[in-house]
């Protein structure tokens, strides 16, 4: 059935990021912890959310067509650029380390061996529904490109992909307070 009050806009959101290992909110609706920083704004595209799926055709000698297909990868990313230069958002795009070089004074120099392993939490409102995206183990594995010019922000290219979170658990998830989820609104 159409039903255009069913149709989901993110009019705005958040990007949460901390430390592998960090306690994911029970909820949408729980505010992350203070281990999470909130990676500030992004650029007018927010987030391209990823899922790919690759593929093995098990063929017959009888058959042109492939007899199954077996899903041999599932790789998800998010993508999207950061626009606030501050120390979360510099650490988390391009790692390193951040030191005193005296008062009021630092030096961020890079990591070139370690690829930190992240939890990532993307959330998005419209209106009374809130949906989050979240990758349980997650790195960035953004090349990112600095441009400094005198007409447009300094950006931070990020494109985080899902790690194995564990046992049964599923590497990434997307929790909501969306009705039209309930299996007893559903007309399948």
């Amino acid at each position: 059935m159409k039903d255009a009050t069913r149709v989901r806009v993110a009019l705005t959101g958040s990007i949460w990021v901390a430390d592998e290992g960090a306690t994911i909110p029970g909820t949408v609706e729980d505010v992350p912890g203070p281990e999470f920083a909130d990676l500030g704004y992004t650029s007018e595209d927010g987030v391209t959310f990823t899922i790919g799926r690759e593929t093995t055709d098990i063929p017959g000698w009888q058959s042109l067509e492939p007899l199954r297909r077996l899903v041999t990868a599932t790789p998800t990313a998010a993508a999207f650029v950061l626009r606030q230069l501050e120390r979360a958002t510099l650490l988390n795009s391009l790692g390193g380390t951040i030191t005193p070089t005296g008062t009021g004074l630092f030096r961020w120099e890079p990591d070139e061996t370690n690829l930190p392993v992240k939890v990532l939490l993307i959330d998005f409102v419209d209106g009374d529904f809130s949906y989050r995206f979240g990758f349980r183990r997650a790195q960035n594995l953004a090349e990112v490109e600095i441009q400094l010019v005198n007409n447009a922000a300094i950006d931070l290219p990020n494109e985080w992909s899902a790690l194995a979170a564990g046992g049964e658990t599923k590497a990434w998830f997307i929790d909501t307070n969306d009705p039209s989820w309930d299996e007893d609104e559903s007309s399948v």
